[in-house]
């Protein structure tokens, strides 16, 4: 695998444990609740629709929501414009690439299957972000990505600039 330059910026502030921990709940409570209003209002639509109600299909239907809702939550939201989960946001935190940048769907979907690696070995690769230089969990080096504390523009706001002079 060809490695990506280390070059992200030397201001950059990395996000820690507590951050990140919070971040997962946040995202964990945000993804269980669209699934259930989906699988709700899929389950409406099936029932007004005549369906024979067979446990399978529903089954399957519900997983897929739920597979629908974390790839939406986890990989095309962090490989957008925010550059982060609902939760991740939330905490003002984004998932930049190796030199800063924003990453896009391939390396998102990698970091996030990763995450599973992480969480196999007794949590040892999420444990990581308390104890490595930049805050990077064992996801987060095999995708070559970090998490990093949003900045906040530097301009004057526009509820703070002056009127124009008439």
């Amino acid at each position: 695998m060809k490695h990506a330059v280390d070059s992200i910026a030397e201001d950059t502030v990395f996000a820690g444990f507590g951050p990140r921990l919070v971040a997962y709940i946040l995202d964990f409570i945000v993804v269980i609740a669209m699934s259930m209003a989906l699988s709700f209002v899929a389950g409406i639509v099936a029932v007004s629709l005549g369906s024979n109600q067979d446990e399978l299909a529903f089954t399957l239907v519900g997983v897929a929501l739920g597979f629908a809702c974390v790839y939406f939550n986890e990989v095309y939201l962090v490989a957008s414009k925010t550059q982060a989960s609902l939760g991740k946001r939330a905490m003002g935190l984004k998932v930049t690439g190796a030199r800063g940048q924003r990453i896009g769907q391939g390396t998102a979907l990698l970091r996030f299957i990763c995450t599973y690696i992480s969480g196999l070995i007794f949590g040892i690769g999420y444990l990581m972000i308390a104890f490595t230089e930049r805050k990077r969990a064992l996801h987060d080096m095999i995708a070559e990505t970090y998490v990093v504390v949003a900045r906040k523009p530097t301009g004057p706001s526009p509820s703070t600039r002056s009127p124009p002079s008439a």
